[in-house]
């Protein structure tokens, strides 16, 4: 699989999210940070992605 980066989180997700469900304790941290983004928006953290 190649490397590509979006700054499109539904596509994040879609391409990555079965992959971090698939083992939570060890994708904590991007699952929360994508869930915070989700409700949120993309500006949580003080950066428009």
């Amino acid at each position: 699989m190649a490397w590509f980066t979006t700054s499109d989180l539904e596509e994040f997700l879609a391409a990555a999210g079965g992959f971090l469900r698939s083992r939570p304790a060890e994708h904590t941290v991007a699952l929360t940070v994508a869930e915070d983004l989700r409700r949120r928006g993309l500006t949580t953290y003080g950066v428009d992605v």
